[in-house]
């Protein structure tokens, strides 16, 4: 068994598309959270070099939250964050792309099931970027990165990277 992603990500593929369904991004106190954990400095420290102690307290700390989003609609998900605040949008791809990776490392999620969702909302959300924190855009951005897709990477990562240094 590969995890509740795998079957979220089966149950995405094979469930009818419900125009009345539409994403219910988390509740502010809930994206706050996120957002003040992620910037902490023991999180700055782990970024890119967790252990197994962090991202085991990662997953406690958030595999329910991120399983009460895991079957988001890309294209609700992208409608909510052309004009949803930065920092909601933010919460949400850092539950998606970051939190799903440190799961997998203590367990059998597979980040790859919420990729194309942490991409909408990263795509959607880009354009009104340019004058979030560096770290900030930096993890907004990380979806794409994480793509590993040439052209993903130089016609989309490397212009906003460029432009932002530049900023």
């Amino acid at each position: 068994a590969r995890g509740w992603r795998a079957a979220t990500a089966t149950l995405r593929r094979l469930a009818p598309r419900c125009s009345a369904h539409s994403f219910a991004p988390l509740p502010e106190e809930t994206t706050n959270d996120v957002l003040d954990y992620w910037f902490t400095e023991e999180a700055r420290q782990r970024w890119f070099a967790s252990t197994a102690a962090f991202d085991r307290r990662v997953a406690d700390r958030y595999s329910a939250t991120l399983e009460t989003i895991s079957d988001a609609d890309e294209a609700d998900v992208a409608e909510w964050a052309t004009t949803a605040p930065l920092n909601d949008v933010l919460a949400h791809v850092l539950l998606w792309d970051q939190v799903s990776r440190h799961l997998a490392r203590v367990g059998d999620a597979d980040p790859s099931a919420l990729s194309a969702v942490a991409m909408a909302a990263s795509r959607a959300s880009l354009s009104r970027a340019d004058d979030m924190h560096a770290e900030r855009q930096a993890f907004l951005l990380m979806p794409l990165r994480h793509s590993f897709d040439r052209r993903i990477l130089e016609d989309e990562v490397l212009p906003l990277s460029r432009r932002w240094a530049q900023a």
